[in-house]
């Protein structure tokens, strides 16, 4: 004997319901406080980019100084968070939380009478320097750059918040197209 059409909708209702009911329960994993979590919902080809992470370095006055991994478009403030925050120590009147963090670099959070250290400039083998972390002192030790082009330099730095290819440095005051095809030689974008 068949069960009539409304009996096995409403059974069908009732095993979607507990099974909705009770398999959250049956699947949960525990999450802790300090772990990060992160749902992203996107079309196929976007999930790579978005997960693609960089390694990175905090240390001095941060709760959890450590090597971590980090989505590559993040910032120091996010990395500062993983780490489990400032300390009661920390000096952040020198610290840029809105620095954008990069694949292989250390990050210093000065505790309080510390002298900030200076950003490290990576170079590669030719022994060129980065413009997006070079300081002051180092942007002025290459040839054809003065106290004036190093601080326009770091200005148009901070405006863009990175330069994204060395032409960018056409935007800066003082720099032209002979002055970049010298600091070509010296200069680059990592």
């Amino acid at each position: 004997m068949a069960f009539p059409e409304k009996i096995l909708k409403a059974l069908k209702l009732l095993t979607m319901s507990a099974i909705l009911l009770f398999a959250p329960s049956a699947c949960s994993a525990e999450i802790y406080e300090d772990d990060p979590v992160e749902v992203v919902v996107t079309d196929g080809d976007e999930v790579d980019e978005l997960m693609e992470e960089i390694i990175v370095e905090i240390k001095g006055a941060v709760a959890r100084p450590g090597v971590y991994s980090i989505p590559k478009d993040k910032r120091l403030n996010d990395l500062l968070e993983l780490a489990g925050g400032k300390t009661d120590m920390s000096d952040m009147r020198s610290v840029n939380l809105a620095k954008k963090l990069r694949d292989g670099e250390s990050y210093v959070i000065p505790a309080v009478g510390e002298e900030p250290l200076p950003s490290e400039a990576p170079s590669d083998e030719a022994g060129k320097l980065d413009v997006n972390t070079a300081t002051r002192e180092q942007l002025m030790e290459v040839p054809g750059i003065g106290p004036a082009t190093a601080d326009n330099i770091l200005k148009k730095r901070e405006e863009l918040g990175e330069f994204k290819t060395i032409e960018d440095l056409l935007e800066v005051d003082r720099i032209g197209d002979k002055t970049l095809e010298k600091l070509k030689e010296y200069l680059e974008v990592g």
